[in-house]
């Protein structure tokens, strides 16, 4: 597991790495990965925005889900590898400062030689509107054959 230690704040419209939520793959490996995130935004209306990013070179195929409140309901947006960003598309919450859940899931193969990190972002649907990703969040992974 990989759990957030500190509440991490962005106002970023693009999405931000978080510190400690990610992780190097190793080469010729599968990988299964879910994450939890306690998100909130300062502003009713605007919404907090997870992301999933992996590196570039050879990273084989893998495929992601994440999940983010909109309205009242959850939205699902299914990324594949074709880039190296995944993010909720469209967010908001109904009340500011209420905690609201978010998630992630997937799975990849990876090549030979994969480079960089698979790692946690987070972005507000409006930049300069201040949202949170709550300490205890998590991001957990393993691997398989």
């Amino acid at each position: 597991y990989l759990t957030l230690a500190n509440n991490f704040n962005t106002t970023n419209g693009t999405v931000t790495n978080v510190p400690g939520m990610g992780f190097v793959p190793t080469g010729t490996t599968y990988y299964e990965f879910e994450g939890t995130f306690m998100v909130r935004s300062s502003a009713a209306g605007t919404g907090a925005r997870p992301a999933i990013a992996w590196g570039t070179a050879t990273y084989g195929t893998g495929v992601v889900a994440i999940q983010a409140v909109n309205g009242t309901t959850m939205t699902t947006h299914v990324g594949t590898w074709g880039s190296t960003t995944a993010s909720a598309l469209v967010s908001s919450v109904p009340f500011a400062n209420v905690a609201y859940p978010a998630s992630v899931f997937g799975m990849m193969a990876v090549g030979a030689a994969p480079a960089g990190s698979v790692r946690v972002q987070f972005a507000s649907e409006t930049a300069g509107t201040e949202v949170t990703m709550l300490k205890g969040s998590f991001l957990k992974y393993r691997t398989y054959t």
